[in-house]
Order: C-alpha cells, then sequence, then structure tokens
C-alpha cells in the first residue's frame, strides 16, 4: 500500500547539531584565549603602576640622579640608598638606560655589585629607545624565563627632571603571586562561561530535538490524515481502493481464497445533520466507528468510503455461511437506538456484498458491484444484507437512467403535474376537499409512478425543490375553488426540516392568495420523533398562520403516545394498509376502530384511506370515522378534470357503477368530470 511521505530534513538537522557543537568549541576556546588575554592585560597594567611608583620615588630620591644616566661615578649616599631599593615591594631588579639606550646601570641581582656598563659601543637597547619616544611606559608580561619568577613583567619607564627626559628606568616586578590569584578568578570565571556555555548548548540540543521529535510526529500525522479518516481512524477510499487493488491483483493468492468486500450505508445521515447538527452526524460517525472496531477481526481491511459510507474487505479462506454470519452480527449491532449528546437517534446501515473465490473482478468491477447490491438493499427494506447478482446490473442502470431523467426534468418541471384525489365528509356525504399527487408525465416513457422517482427524489435531495413547487402549484390552482374546499399537500420529512419551510409556506399563501385555513399540510410519523421541540415548534408556527395539520399514514411508523397529545393535529389519517384489511381481520378492526377513538380523545378528525368497498365504507361509518378517501370515491385527475358538486353518494355509485361495466377490464372510463381507472392496485396513487 502506498503512503504519502513528507521528506525528512534529518541530515540537515544533524549538520545543524554538528555546527552548533563546533561553534561552542570555537566559543569556549576563544573564551579561553580572552580570559588568558585579560589576564596578561590586567598584569601589565598593575606592573605598570607599580614600576612607576617605584620609578618616579627612585628617581626623585636620588641625588644628581642624571649622574647615573651620564655615566658617572656613584656617591656612597646614592650607592646605600639603590642597595635598599632593590627589596621595596615585588621589585627584583632595575636597569638604567641613558637617552640613547645604553644599559648605564643595573642592580646586583643581576651582576653582584653596581659598576658601570663595560659596553657602550652597541646601538642601544630599542625597547628603552621607544620608551623614550612615545615618552611614556612600555610593559611587558613574561613567563617560564630561567633563573627568573614564574611570571613577572618588564616596565620600561621614561625618567624627567626639570621637565626634560634624562633616561629610562627598566623596573622587574615579580607578578608570580598575584598572576596565580588572577589565574584562579579567571579560571573560575572560564569555568562559568563554559558551563553557561554547554547549559546553553544542550539547552539548544534539547530545542532542536524537540522540533526534531515535533517535526517527525507532524509528518507521521500529516501520512496519517493522507491515508485515514480522522474521525474514525480507518482507511481513507485512496488508500482502500489502492488495498483492494492489490488484493485483486495478489499473484500468491491462492483462487480457493475468497475476497469478500462488504458496503455498508449508514441509514439517514443527512437528516440528522439537517434535524441535529453536522456535530451530532459526526459523532455518529464516531460511535458507528467505535462499534465495528469490536466486529472486525485483525485481517480485516476497513475503510469510511464517503462521508455516510463504511467498507470492510476480508480476504482469506471464508465460506458464504461465514460471510452471511458476520454480515448479520454487522446489521444486528449497528440497527439500533444511539445514544449521543442526550439524543436518542434511530439508526442502522444497509449492506451490500461482493463474495467471490475466484480472480474475476477487478478492483472497480468489486466496487460498482458492491454499490449495485447496496442499492438493492435500501430498496427492500426488510432485507438486512443483499448480494450481489449479475441480474442487478440492468436494474441498477435502470435506476441511474431514471434518476439522469428526473435531473432533466428538475430543470423546467414541464413534464410534472399535480392530480388530485376527493376527499368525501362520510356522515354529511359532502366533498371535504382534494389531495395533492405529483405526477411525471415522461415525453418517452409516458406516465411514472410516484413509487419509482419519489425515493430517488428522496435520495438525491430533489425532494425539496420538487416538495415546493408542489406546494406552490397546490396554492395556486385551490384559490379557483370554491370555498370552503380545502387542498391538502404532502410535505416529505426532508422538506419539512428545511430551515426555510415555514417560510416557503408563507411565500406560497402569499403568492397564490390562498386562505391559509383551505390548506392542510400531512406529515408522516417520523418527522416528528428525530426532533420533538423543533418540530412541535414549527408546527404551532403553522397553526398560527391557519394552516391545517394531518397526520399521514397513521400507524406506520414510530407513533408514541407519550408525544402524540403535544402536537397540534386538526387530522389523523388512517394508513391505506389498515383499511384493505378491516374486513377481514378482527386484529385490524380493533386497530382502526382505536385509532378512530383515539382522534375522537385528541379532539382530531380522522381519515380512512384507500376505502374501496361499500363493505369497508359501512364499517368506517359504524365506527364514526369522519372523512374517508380512495378509489371508490375518485381516482386522481388533473385539475382541469376536477368537479365540486359531486356527493359521495354520487361518486360512490358512479364508481360502482363503472366496476360494473368495466370488470376485468383494464380500461380508463371517464365519467362526468372524473377520470377513473378499473384497476386492480390497492396502493395509494
Amino acid at each position: 500500500m502506498g503512503w504519502v511521505v513528507v521528506r525528512s530534513s534529518k541530515r540537515e538537522d544533524s549538520l545543524l547539531l554538528t555546527g552548533l557543537a563546533g561553534a561552542c568549541v570555537i566559543l569556549l576556546v576563544l573564551a579561553l584565549y580572552m580570559t588568558r588575554q585579560n589576564s596578561d592585560n590586567l598584569l601589565r597594567k598593575e606592573a605598570e603602576i607599580t614600576a612607576v611608583g617605584w620609578a618616579d620615588y627612585l628617581g626623585g630620591s636620588l641625588k644628581n640622579v642624571e649622574d647615573i644616566f651620564e655615566g658617572r661615578e656613584l656617591g656612597l649616599e646614592n650607592r646605600w640608598f639603590l642597595k635598599h631599593m632593590e627589596n621595596v615591594g615585588d621589585i627584583f631588579l632595575y636597569k638604567f638606560f641613558d637617552l640613547d639606550g645604553v644599559l648605564q646601570l643595573t642592580s646586583s641581582k643581576l651582576e653582584g655589585a653596581y659598576a658601570k656598563s663595560a659596553d657602550k659601543s652597541h646601538n642601544g637597547n630599542e625597547t628603552a629607545k621607544t620608551a623614550l619616544l612615545k615618552g611614556e611606559p612600555s610593559t611587558f608580561v613574561k613567563m617560564g624565563t630561567p633563573n627568573r619568577p614564574n611570571v613577572y613583567s618588564e616596565s620600561y619607564v621614561p625618567i624627567t627632571k626639570n621637565g626634560r627626559l634624562i633616561g629610562v628606568i627598566e623596573v622587574y616586578v615579580d607578578q608570580t603571586a598575584r598572576a596565580a590569584l588572577i589565574q584562579k578568578s579567571f579560571t573560575k570565571l572560564a569555568l562559568a562561561i563554559a558551563t553557561l556555555m554547554a547549559l546553553g548548548f544542550w539547552l539548544a540540543v534539547a530545542i532542536i530535538v524537540g522540533k526534531m521529535r515535533q517535526k517527525k510526529r507532524a509528518e507521521e500525522h500529516v501520512n496519517f490524515l493522507a491515508n485515514h479518516d480522522p474521525l474514525t481512524g480507518f482507511l481513507n477510499r485512496a488508500s482502500f481502493n489502492e488495498a483492494l487493488f492489490e488484493a485483486t491483483n495478489d499473484p500468491q493468492r491462492s483462487s480457493a481464497q475468497s475476497l469478500a468486500l462488504l458496503s455498508l450505508d449508514l441509514k439517514g445521515l443527512r437528516d440528522i445533520n439537517d434535524t441535529y447538527s453536522i456535530k451530532i452526524g459526526d459523532q455518529l460517525i464516531k460511535e458507528v466507528g467505535a462499534r465495528l472496531k469490536t466486529l472486525i477481526s485483525d485481517s480485516d481491511i476497513v475503510c469510511r468510503f464517503a462521508g455516510d459510507e463504511f467498507a470492510i474487505l476480508r480476504i482469506g479462506d471464508h465460506a458464504r455461511p461465514e460471510i452471511d454470519a458476520f454480515a448479520d452480527l454487522l446489521a444486528n449491532a449497528l440497527n439500533t437506538v444511539y445514544e449521543i449528546s442526550d439524543n436518542q437517534i434511530v439508526s442502522g446501515v444497509h449492506i451490500g456484498i461482493v463474495f467471490t473465490t475466484a480472480n474475476e473482478l477487478s478492483s472497480k468491477e468489486f466496487i460498482n458491484c458492491v454499490e449495485t447490491a447496496k442499492i438493492r438493499a435500501k430498496a427492500n427494506s426488510h432485507l438486512q444484507y443483499c448480494y450481489f447478482e449479475r441480474s442487478m446490473a440492468a436494474e441498477i442502470q435502470v435506476r441511474k437512467t431514471l434518476e439522469s431523467n428526473l435531473r432533466r426534468a428538475m430543470t423546467d418541471k414541464q413534464q410534472f403535474q399535480v392530480f388530485y384525489q376527493p376527499q368525501f365528509a362520510l356522515d354529511a356525504g359532502k366533498l371535504r376537499g382534494y389531495e395533492s399527487l405529483i405526477r411525471w408525465n415522461h415525453p418517452e416513457k409516458g406516465l411514472i409512478s410516484p413509487a419509482d422517482f419519489i425515493p430517488i427524489a428522496e435520495d438525491t435531495g430533489l425532494i425539496c425543490e420538487l416538495g415546493d413547487w408542489v406546494l406552490n402549484q397546490a396554492c395556486q390552482q385551490a384559490v379557483s375553488w370554491p370555498a370552503p374546499f380545502i387542498v391538502a399537500v404532502n410535505v416529505s420529512p426532508v422538506q419539512f426540516r428545511q430551515d426555510n419551510f415555514l417560510a416557503n409556506v408563507v411565500e406560497a399563501l402569499e403568492r397564490s392568495g390562498l386562505n391559509p385555513t383551505r390548506l392542510e399540510i400531512e406529515i408522516t410519523e417520523s418527522v416528528l420523533f428525530k426532533n420533538a421541540a423543533q418540530a412541535i415548534a414549527l408546527l404551532h408556527d403553522l397553526k398560527a398562520l391557519g394552516v391545517r395539520i394531518a397526520m399521514d399514514d397513521f400507524g406506520t411508523g414510530f407513533s408514541s403516545l407519550t408525544h402524540l397529545w403535544q402536537f397540534p393535529f386538526d387530522n389523523i389519517k388512517i394508513d391505506k394498509s389498515f383499511i384493505q384489511n378491516v374486513c377481514s381481520n378482527s386484529k385490524v378492526q380493533k386497530i382502526v376502530s382505536s385509532i378512530i377513538e383515539l382522534g375522537y380523545a385528541l379532539g382530531t378528525m380522522t381519515t380512512a384511506e384507500g376505502v374501496e368497498t361499500l363493505e369497508q365504507e359501512t364499517f368506517l361509518r359504524g365506527l364514526n370515522c369522519e372523512i374517508v378517501q380512495g378509489f371508490r370515491y375518485g381516482r386522481p385527475v388533473p385539475p382541469e378534470q376536477l368537479t365540486f358538486e359531486h356527493s359521495l353518494a354520487i361518486a360512490a355509485g358512479s364508481l360502482k357503477d363503472i366496476a360494473r361495466q368495466g370488470q376485468n377490464s383494464d380500461l380508463t372510463i371517464h365519467v362526468s368530470t372524473m377520470d377513473v381507472t378499473a384497476a386492480c392496485s390497492t396502493g395509494k396513487a
């Protein structure tokens, strides 16, 4: 498997450390050198001060001192004074030079007695000449000379009398003890400097090493993010595709080894993000990932394939029953209620599976086939999972074509039309209004069933735009109907949870001029229990406008009496699946009776959907069901075929006659202004 690698600069870091160490060594040597220099300078200054003081005192104390510089004989008094000056302080030797730098006298420590220089023919001492020329002392620190102190200084001090130079006295100062003291002080200073430099070096090393480690961690993190999903830690799509490619192209894999690719699609993530927040959706993904980690084996390769998709690649000697058991385990563990931030979120997964024991599929074919199987699993909600079969490819292609046609149709919506099915007050026998139902008239395929394209619209998110269009069409057409006939409009859960849904309803009413009391919004139970507080607030806002609220398909979702009384419903619609069996099943009869009684208890009307026979009508009438709707009273028709003069009896009677005449026929028969299709369908149109 390939990895994205950030190029490391280890060589540069090593060079930096080496350079830093070299710089520290150079600085240390320089510090020692400067210490020595400073020590010599200090000794030189101190020696010069001592020599100048001694020479000045000597020159001022001797009588006729110029006689010495001019080579004359010394008097006894001067001899005695010079003899005693040998032992003053640290002075251990001195010499007298005349104005030409020629030695005239030296102390007895050098030659044992005071005497004139035996050599006056040389050119003189150059250092003494320089001191005379500059008119200021010159001092030099020396050490290690035989028969001399370990450390001493030679100072050439010009001597003046009556404002004129008369010669130079060279003074030797023993500085062994002072040098040792100074050296000790400077050694301590040097050690302190060395210690600080060492600390600084190791501090710099620690900083550099820390940065190197930080850089390494950053590089590892970048590598991780380049190959993994940050929420779950699973491989990302690109890395998983590489792993799948390697698995399907592994020449060492035995043909007996199986490859199983499972694709998991998390249910309702888009709705959860819209209803709660993206943060809650991310926490759900993390929780699903955590559960997956407890179910997979170490050899499984797991990926977060997309926002709401996971994929698991299982390689090895696995039989089909083992994959079945694994898929059942995944479905049972993930199809459940998740507790996230004090919210109970119902979710689960659709699972598509591709299983093969031969090298017959490429990695791309694996992906396409497992997507096909997953789409089939989503289309059949009763399936825990679905294996790919060759016959599925054609079905998926049909769906993809239908989706493509739907997107094109959404550009101008000319292919869509709103049909209307009547609703009657059962007791009074009068028309109450119509329910609006969308139809798609494809230019080549003709009428396409809502059961075929509505799920696609919901999966792709097109349902919001399509639902808003139906709402506006229904309001614009209903405003021309006689009062007080109502128009009922179905609203999908995704559309209901839009932030601008209330504004869209207000805009549709204002644009059409329809009285809000003539609009009935039909919602299903599922929209109410994902975020009950938000749903209650929105329903009360709709009620404040005067809009009526109906609960559609009651009894088929997640009805909860704990919350039901809080919702301001005007109408409860009993799902057609109950009405179809109400005359043949005593349990269904009890359920329908309980729903109607519940409606009376809550102060809401009840509407029975899917009424097709007189027996069903009679049973409902005996329970005091208030509203009926179904093929017995009229099929959905376009707006130009609507009539507002029919009574329930006329509608039912007309259909009864038509049914008698059109028995065993698939023809569409027109009666008055209502289209009635003699078909065997018992589903809601």
